[in-house]
């Protein structure tokens, strides 16, 4: 999966020397990492229910 910065969540110091870990919004990072997470063990285990031996 291939998640991107982007307007309206787009940091105004990407690729700037402020792009510091101070100027993450951590929380939102958390939150998307955690929604990753759950997507990919969703797809694992509908792969598995419709994959015989």
């Amino acid at each position: 999966m291939f998640i991107i910065e982007d307007y309206p969540y787009k940091n105004p110091n990407h690729h700037q020397s402020s792009d510091t870990l101070r100027t993450l919004n951590l929380d939102f990072h958390y939150r998307v990492t955690r929604s990753l997470v759950a997507a990919v063990s969703y797809i694992v285990s509908a792969h598995k229910l419709t994959t015989t031996p």
